[in-house]
């Protein structure tokens, strides 16, 4: 646990000797022309949290320039984990400013500030009868930068989370025929609007700023999800007020019944949305989550030195409020490590590779998994709830799985609570298959 704890520190801050990185550069508009004045700030962006952390605010000067001075350099360990810089700016007459931060690819230090013309992003949002729905706040969630002379919305997979930029600029509430217009959209950019109203369940459409087609959103009604989380080893022989657990992270996922099949499940009403949300236990170890669509979830909690056996496929109804209460165990270990089938030797098998788990932690019915990355050494460790665990191995090149194949033939281990379990994959280089 302690490793752990370590090893997440180090990937927030640099582990080369707490280097730092000048994060300076120009902002431009689509004509190359700097902008000047530009509001700009500097975010530590978790995508796996979805969260913004500011760090840093400066305005552009006449030529443009910005500068933020020296902030911590990050690894490759901490943009495996989903850290990254993020510049947002606004300007006048123009779009959002975005701009992206690989700390080890890009130069920081030239940051290029893009702006574009303001774009409006419009649509509607009515009810399963069709009926408008007024009062409905729509904002953009998520953008994906496109890269230059791509017409489609691809996108380059540099993820930009806006949905907690301070104000109403990615926002707009709709009007009495239920249509909404969020006017200053990055030209450039296709990613994902989100919509939320207290009556309505949350759902998320995709759009594309520079199609100029409109999005259309249909809410279902909405259930509620609530229960409390609790240390199950100290329930036994003390009060189960004692085992509450509060300030707790609590997720849900969209979940396929295992009796359904993909198709029939895609093509159910208000079932083929994926819908997903995370919320913190109060200081009574409780959690609550409204506006969920009909449907199934699967429900889990976090915590260091824990896991939990999820709920799996947990089924919600319109209007319904629903009490799923979840445990925190101690579970048991999956350890283990990647050999080489040539020569016998244990090997990282690329320098992203892991392990990934479907289990009762994370059920397969939802597309939620336990990871762990491979050290140099070739080993890995995972905790696991008790129960039946399907671990596989996801190699980089030129290394592929020998056996089990891929992930869907997936070794199948059985895990008992305090008790370790050994799982060994083989590889191969295809350099190697190649010369044989």
């Amino acid at each position: 646990d302690l490793e752990e704890a370590v090893l997440a520190m180090l990937a927030v801050v640099s582990a080369t000797d707490g280097a730092g990185m000048r994060i300076a550069g120009v902002a431009r508009d689509e004509h190359g022309a700097p902008v000047v004045n530009a509001a700009i700030t500097l975010y530590m962006v978790d995508n796996v949290e979805a969260a913004h952390r500011e760090v840093g605010r400066t305005v552009s000067g006449t030529d443009g320039a910005f500068d933020f001075g020296e902030h911590p350099l990050l690894d490759m360990s901490a943009l495996e984990v989903g850290r990254h810089y993020q510049v947002i700016a606004l300007a006048d007459d123009q779009s959002l400013g975005l701009a992206y931060i690989n700390g080890v690819t890009d130069d920081p230090g030239a940051v290029d500030l893009g702006f574009t013309r303001p774009t409006r992003v419009e649509g509607t949002v009515s009810d399963e009868a069709g009926e408008p729905i007024v009062g409905a706040r729509v904002f953009i969630r998520s953008a994906m930068a496109k890269q230059a002379g791509d017409d489609s919305a691809r996108g380059d997979h540099r993820l930009l989370l806006l949905s907690l930029y301070p104000g109403d600029v990615l926002s707009a509430t709709t009007a009495a025929d239920g249509r909404f217009t969020i006017e200053r959209a990055p030209a450039n950019t296709a990613g994902m609007l989100s919509v939320h109203h207290p009556d309505y369940a949350r759902v998320h459409e995709n759009y594309d700023a520079s199609s100029g087609q409109q999005v259309a959103f249909v809410l279902p009604g909405a259930g509620t999800l609530t229960g409390r989380v609790y240390y199950a080893d100290m329930l036994p022989g003390g009060s189960p007020d004692r085992a509450l657990a509060p300030g707790v992270e609590v997720r849900v996922q969209s979940a396929m019944p295992a009796a359904v099949s993909r198709a029939a499940y895609r093509g159910g009403k208000g079932r083929d949305r994926h819908f997903g949300a995370g919320v913190s236990t109060d200081d009574q170890g409780r959690y609550r989550i409204e506006g969920v669509p009909p449907g199934y979830l699967n429900i889990w909690a976090s915590a260091d030195g824990y896991t939990c056996v999820a709920w799996d496929t947990y089924g919600i109804t319109e209007g319904g409020v629903h009490e799923a209460d979840l445990y925190l165990i101690k579970g048991g270990f999956i350890v283990g490590s990647v050999v080489d089938d040539e020569t016998g030797k244990a090997v990282r098998p690329g320098e992203r590779s892991d392990v990934g788990l479907y289990g009762p932690s994370k059920p397969i019915s939802g597309a939620a998994i336990d990871y762990a990355r491979i050290a140099e050494d070739g080993t890995f460790r995972l905790r696991a709830a008790p129960g039946a665990n399907f671990p596989y191995l996801r190699s980089r090149p030129p290394w592929t799985v020998v056996g089990p194949l891929d992930r869907v033939r997936r070794h199948t281990v059985n895990v008992e609570d305090g008790k370790t379990v050994e799982v060994v994959f083989r590889v191969r280089r295809e350099d190697a298959a190649q010369a044989n």
